[in-house]
C-alpha cells in the first residue's frame, strides 16, 4: 500500500497494459542513450532514430520463427516524420559505431549492453547510473510515446520524457503509473537547461500524456511535482475522429466584386480617422530598447544595441569596460550572421553564457566600425544617445 502525503492528492493508477500496448526498456539502455549523446557520439537524430528503432522491433514481436522479418529504412523513415535516407544512413552508423544498435535487413538489435561495458570505468557514466535508484530495472513504456518522441525534434522534450518514465512508470504484475518528479533533478540528470524542461513538462501534459497533481509548496520544494503517465493516452484522440460532426455545405452567398460597393457609408467612414496622440505614444514605448525582449533591430541599430548595454551595465550583467562593449557589439554581430532562426535568443544565449571565443576577427572588426561611427559620426547615431560612454570608452577607436 502506497504512503501517501496528507497534503499531496495522490496521483496513481494500475492497468494490465497502457492503451496501445507496451515495450520494455531497460533503465540502463535509456541513460547509455542519453549518455552518448551529452558526450557528443550521437545528435539528437539519432536518438530519435534509436527510439523509432524500438517500434521497428516491437511491430516484428508476434511474428513466428517461420516469418523472416525484413526492416527497410523507408519504414524507420516514416516513424521519424522528417530527414533524408542518407541522414538516417548516417545516424544508424554512428549508433552501430557506438555500440547502442544493431542493423540489418533481416535483423535489428536495439541491446546496448557494448557501448555500456566501454563507458564503464567513466566517471561521467557511474555519475548517470548513481541519479537514478533502482537502474537495474525495465520500463514498460507505451508505445503510443515512442512514437510521438520519434517524431519530437526537441531535445529537452525527449530528456523530460525519459525522466518521467523513469520515475513514474513501473512493471509490478501490471503497468503502475504514479511518481514524484523535480524539474531541477532532470535538468541536472539529463544536462537540460531548466526553465525548458519546465516549459517541455507543460507541454505533456497539455497532450494529455501527463497528469499533474497538487501539492503544498513545501512537499513541492522537497519531492517535487506529483504526476502519473496516462495509461488511456490516445483514446480521446480516437473518440474525437469518431463523433466529429459532418462537413457543413458551403454557402451560395459570394463576395461581391471589387468594382461594386466602392464608396463606404457615412456611418462607417466616420470612424476611420485615428488618434494621432494615441498612437504616437504607445509607438515610442514599442521602440524602446528592452533586455527583456530583445529584437532584430535593437541587433541592427547601434544606438539601441548601446542602450542595451547600459542597462546590462546598470543591472551587473556586463562590466563597464571599453573591452566588455566592444565583446557587446561584436556578439550582436556574431548573432546576426550565426543565429539564422533566432539571433535574438543565439545573442542573449551569448552575453549570458560568455561565448565570446565565438566571435571572429571580422566580426570585431565590424563592431569597432559600428562604435566609431556611434561616438564620433552624426549620420549613424540618434539624437541624445551614444555620448553617455564617450568619456569612459574613447579608447576603443584607437
Amino acid at each position: 500500500m502506497d504512503i501517501v502525503h496528507p497534503n499531496i492528492k495522490s496521483v496513481r493508477s494500475v492497468r494490465r497494459k497502457p492503451l496501445g500496448g507496451f515495450i520494455f526498456i531497460r533503465v540502463r539502455s535509456i541513460l547509455a542513450v542519453w549518455h552518448a549523446l551529452t558526450t557528443g557520439r550521437i545528435d539528437t537524430f539519432a536518438v530519435r532514430a534509436w527510439i523509432a528503432a524500438q517500434e521497428v522491433k516491437a511491430r516484428r514481436c508476434r511474428a513466428g520463427d517461420d516469418t523472416k522479418p525484413q526492416y527497410l529504412l523507408s519504414e524507420l523513415l516514416g516513424l521519424l516524420g522528417t530527414g533524408r535516407k542518407c541522414q538516417l544512413r548516417k545516424a544508424i552508423e554512428r549508433l552501430v559505431e557506438a555500440g547502442l544498435l544493431s542493423w540489418a535487413t533481416d535483423n535489428v538489435s536495439v541491446c546496448t549492453t557494448s557501448f555500456e561495458k566501454t563507458v564503464e570505468n567513466c566517471p561521467e557514466w557511474y555519475d548517470l547510473l548513481t541519479c537514478v535508484a533502482n537502474n537495474r530495472r525495465k520500463v514498460p513504456v507505451p508505445r503510443r510515446i515512442i512514437r510521438y518522441l520519434a517524431k519530437t525534434r526537441s531535445r529537452t522534450v525527449i530528456g523530460t520524457a525519459f525522466a518521467c518514465l523513469l520515475r513514474g512508470l513501473y512493471y509490478r504484475g501490471g503497468c503502475v503509473s504514479g511518481g514524484r518528479i523535480k524539474c531541477s533533478w532532470t535538468s541536472e540528470t539529463f544536462d537540460l537547461d531548466l526553465r525548458n524542461v519546465k516549459k517541455a513538462r507543460s507541454q505533456l501534459v497539455e497532450i494529455g500524456w501527463l497528469v499533474a497533481g497538487e501539492a503544498s509548496q513545501i512537499s513541492l520544494n522537497r519531492w517535487g511535482l506529483p504526476v502519473e503517465i496516462n495509461l488511456l493516452w490516445g483514446l480521446q484522440v480516437v473518440q474525437s475522429r469518431t463523433e466529429t460532426p459532418p462537413r457543413n455545405a458551403e454557402s451560395e452567398q459570394k463576395s461581391p466584386p471589387p468594382n461594386i460597393n466602392k464608396k463606404l457609408s457615412p456611418r462607417s467612414s466616420s470612424n476611420q480617422k485615428l488618434k494621432a496622440s494615441g498612437v504616437e505614444t504607445r509607438t515610442a514605448e514599442e521602440m524602446k530598447p528592452c533586455l527583456r525582449n530583445i529584437t532584430l533591430e535593437d541587433l541592427r541599430d547601434p544606438g539601441r544595441l548601446d542602450r542595451l548595454y547600459h542597462d546590462a551595465t546598470m543591472l551587473g550583467l556586463m562590466p563597464r569596460t571599453a573591452a566588455a562593449r566592444l565583446k557587446w557589439f561584436a556578439a550582436a554581430e556574431r548573432a546576426i550572421q550565426a543565429g539564422q532562426a533566432n539571433p535574438c535568443g543565439f545573442f542573449t544565449a551569448m552575453y549570458r553564457r560568455g561565448l565570446w571565443h565565438h566571435i571572429t576577427q571580422e566580426q570585431e572588426d565590424l563592431a569597432r566600425v559600428k562604435l566609431k561611427r556611434l561616438d564620433f559620426g552624426e549620420d549613424s547615431r540618434p539624437p541624445g544617445m551614444g555620448r553617455e560612454f564617450l568619456s569612459e570608452y574613447g579608447e576603443i577607436a584607437a
